[in-house]
């Protein structure tokens, strides 16, 4: 502020918004000015008188308000700035509040996801591998059942050749010479052995091949579990 003294044409100024006490008595012109990036600017200016003593008078509070003027504007527009800023950082707040929200819903979401996933996998994989473990068990199973089978029929074949080499000297004819036997033969075989007899109660040679052959050549009935010609290629 620069206060001119109009009678004496002295100049006083002083940096901040407030008359000095050390002016002297007379009529003064106030302007003030308002510093910017660009230099100074006057903003406002007004008159006031201080008297002397003897005549002293109460000094107006007009120019006074006046020089509050741009004080008050300065601070009212300081105030609303303040405000602006605590509005906009409030605001920022929430948003950043929201967005951390969303974000951990986001990642529980995925951790979520990523769990099912892999339980998913775990029971495909328990699954797959009790599956594994009875198809194992199983091929045990049937290796042990192979072993047995093939002991059983390596058994029997031998039983058989050794049947085989003992009856060697067996004499068919003399066998089938025997109603009994022919009998027998025909029910454990299932065939229909004829009723052959001779005058004298025997067979020859002849008749024996002949009822030999018809007996190798029938046909066993359904259900039968061996043929003569079976029977008779054992040993071979």
């Amino acid at each position: 502020m620069e206060f001119l003294n109009i009678k004496s044409d002295m100049m006083f100024s002083i940096k901040k918004l407030s008359i000095p006490g050390n002016l002297p008595p007379g009529i003064y012109r106030a302007q003030v000015f308002e510093i910017t990036d660009e230099g100074e600017k006057s903003i406002s200016n007004f008159e006031f008188n201080i008297p002397f003593k003897e005549d002293q008078i109460p000094i107006p509070q007009t120019p006074s308000f006046e020089a509050q003027g741009p004080k008050d504007f300065l601070s009212t527009f300081l105030e609303l700035r303040k405000q602006d800023q605590i509005a906009h950082e409030n605001e920022r707040q929430i948003w950043e509040t929201k967005l951390e929200s969303f974000r951990a819903l986001h990642e529980s979401e995925l951790r979520r996801l990523n769990e099912s996933h892999k339980n998913e996998i775990d029971r495909i994989n328990r699954d797959w591998d009790y599956k594994l473990e009875i198809t194992k068990n199983n091929h045990v199973l049937l290796e042990e059942e192979r072993t047995k089978l093939s002991k059983a029929i390596e058994l029997r074949i031998k039983g058989e050749l050794k049947n085989a080499n003992t009856s060697e000297s067996f004499d068919l004819a003399k066998a089938l010479e025997n109603p009994l036997v022919l009998s027998i033969l025909g029910k454990s075989l299932g065939l229909e052995v004829p009723n052959v007899s001779t005058p004298g109660g025997g067979m020859d040679m002849g008749q024996i091949m002949q009822l030999a052959s018809s007996l190798m050549n029938q046909t066993p009935p359904t259900g039968a579990k061996n043929s003569i010609m079976e029977i008779l290629s054992r040993g071979k």
